[in-house]
């Protein structure tokens, strides 16, 4: 990356995603109890030394539960943009390589599932996968295959006319060879700054289906579950939904910043 590249914002970024990820990682290490150890004695405690974030309705510690719930928070918005990514780029190349009646038949289709509402057809597809985390991705990863495939398909519509393709299809290269040597590479600078991205939407919307029962399922740690276990006692015990709900949002900001600050770099008309 060249010097321009390490700007405020994407150096902000990655230090809060280096702080969240790594609490992730070693949060065998840093969380001082068991996430799923039940303290009847310790039910709803405010923050505390003992308990930094507090405790829930079976006192288990909620500093321990944030950093365990961190995990799958992250493995799940990570898994939602790589099925998104992945066949919206396959699609999207496909598509702009073919060209003609195919593209045009492809791009409605992808305009028609874009036209759908996307949370209420994320609601239905989760619904009906049955609630956990694996499903939640599948149904949020599939829903977001068409903005990838927009993308991907118009870079590929501009980078099939450049000098060196034409060179490549004039001497005979086949389309998988000019996909998988030509397109796919000029187009990963662009698809790795909308993942960047679209991680934060992943997120936010892992927690939001987790929030209402359709993610992570009891007893596991998981933030918009842990959110969602708050609401009986948002308005008395005011730590319960804070602090889970401030990791969702910090991490997502983290993934913002460090989107733009990709953007910045990996774009050589950023800083005109």
């Amino acid at each position: 990356m060249s010097p321009r590249g390490l700007n405020p914002t994407l150096v902000a970024g990655l230090a809060i995603l280096g702080v969240v990820i790594g609490a992730a990682l070693f949060a065998g290490l840093l969380a001082p109890y068991d996430p799923n150890a039940i303290a009847p004695a310790q039910i709803l405690q405010p923050p505390s030394l003992r308990h930094v974030a507090g405790t829930d309705e079976l006192g288990r510690d909620m500093f321990s539960r944030i950093l365990y719930g961190a995990r799958p928070s992250l493995l799940v918005a990570v898994a939602i943009v790589a099925i998104a990514a992945t066949g919206g780029v396959i699609i999207g190349c496909a598509s702009g390589l073919a060209g003609g009646l195919a593209d045009t038949l492809v791009m409605r289709l992808v305009e028609i599932v874009m036209a759908l509402p996307g949370l209420v057809i994320a609601l239905a597809l989760a619904a009906a996968l049955g609630p956990s985390l694996v499903n939640l991705a599948l149904a949020l990863g599939v829903l977001g295959i068409p903005f990838y495939a927009r993308v991907a398909r118009a870079q590929t519509l501009s980078l099939r006319e450049r000098a060196f393709v034409r060179a490549a299809r004039a001497m005979g290269a086949s389309r998988w060879f000019i996909l998988r040597r030509h397109i796919v590479p000029n187009l990963a600078p662009t698809i790795v700054v909308f993942m960047s991205l679209g991680l934060s939407g992943a997120l936010l919307g892992a927690s939001a289906l987790s929030f209402i029962g359709l993610g992570a399922q009891p007893p596991m740690a998981e933030w918009g579950a842990l959110v969602n276990a708050s609401r009986s006692y948002i308005l008395d015990d005011w730590w319960y939904a804070l602090f889970p709900g401030a990791a969702v949002a910090l991490t997502s900001f983290g993934f913002t910043l460090l989107g733009d600050g990709l953007r910045d770099a990996l774009d050589p008309k950023a800083g005109r």
